[in-house]
C-alpha cells in the first residue's frame, strides 16, 4: 500500500504549474541604488529566484543575486547616473522562467542637488 501512495503522490509532483514572471519592474530609483520587484504568476513553489543585473554605459558582465522567499530586492553599490539593466529568473522543480529586461539610468548629483533620472 506504502508503494502504492509513492507513486501516486510522484505523478502529483510531476503534474505542477509550470513556473512563470507575469512581470518584472523597478521603484525606488536612487544614485546608487534601484529596487527590482516581480510578480511569479500562478507559481506556487519556488526553488529560487536569481535577479540579473549589469551597467550598459559602459557595457560590463551580468552581475547575480540569489534571493528566496521576496518578490523584490533593492539592488546596491551600482554606478551613479549610468544606465543599467535587470531582469529575473524564477527556477522551479528544475524548470525556468524570466521576465523581460527593464532598463533604468541611476539618479545623479548635479552642481550640489540630486536628480533622479529615469
Amino acid at each position: 500500500m506504502s508503494l502504492l501512495f509513492v507513486a501516486t503522490h510522484t505523478r502529483e509532483m510531476m503534474s505542477f504549474v509550470a513556473p512563470e514572471i507575469l512581470s518584472a519592474n523597478v521603484a525606488n530609483i536612487m544614485q546608487t541604488s534601484v529596487t527590482v520587484m516581480w510578480d511569479k504568476g500562478q507559481t506556487q513553489i519556488v526553488n529560487d529566484t536569481v535577479v540579473h543585473y549589469r551597467a550598459t554605459n559602459p557595457s560590463s558582465d551580468w552581475n547575480m543575486i540569489s534571493v528566496s522567499g521576496s518578490s523584490s530586492y533593492t539592488v546596491t553599490a551600482l554606478q551613479p547616473g549610468t544606465k543599467h539593466q535587470f531582469f529575473v529568473v524564477i527556477h522551479s522543480y528544475g524548470k525556468t522562467a524570466g521576465s523581460q529586461n527593464v532598463t533604468v539610468t541611476t539618479g545623479a548629483y548635479f552642481s550640489g542637488f540630486y536628480l533622479n533620472a529615469h
